[in-house]
């Protein structure tokens, strides 16, 4: 039992990242745009999930079966057969964003301005990186 709990962290990265980030790449490179949206709703819930874990994730680390639950979790979220993802987006997470996107854009909107106030400078930069970056992107695919 000791061995197969030892390699439980590295299963659960696979379970979260390393599959769903090949068949991102995959959605990405087709052309069907119903792929797309699933592995961003996948994403959506993941990031999510490592907000939780990063707020409360000692706790959830004491708890022997918790990487085992995690594994099971993230490959509910996106295996075909399950696509948990879309289930969850669509019921519970999409009309928790609707319902406080006034408050959650007002919010953005003031610490967005905040900060070109603050660090005019630096937020000007990160900016003309971006831009530069986009720019770069959009010359490489064409």
């Amino acid at each position: 039992m000791g061995v197969i709990h030892s390699i439980m962290p590295a299963a659960a990265f696979g379970a979260s990242v390393a599959g769903p980030v090949y068949f991102s790449i995959k959605a990405v490179a087709s052309s069907d745009k119903a792929d797309d949206t699933k592995w961003l709703m996948y994403w959506v819930l993941w990031a999510a999930l490592s907000v939780v874990e990063a707020l409360i994730g000692s706790i959830f680390n004491t708890l022997f079966v918790y990487a085992y639950v995690k594994v099971a979790l993230c490959l509910w979220l996106w295996l075909p057969s399950t696509d948990g993802a879309s289930l969850v987006y669509s019921m519970f997470l999409r009309p928790q964003l609707h319902r406080h996107a006034p408050a959650l854009n007002a919010l953005l909107r003031r610490d967005g301005r905040s900060a070109t106030a603050k660090y005019p400078e630096t937020v000007g930069q990160g900016m003309e990186s971006a831009r530069r970056n986009m720019d770069g992107a959009g010359q490489a695919s064409h």
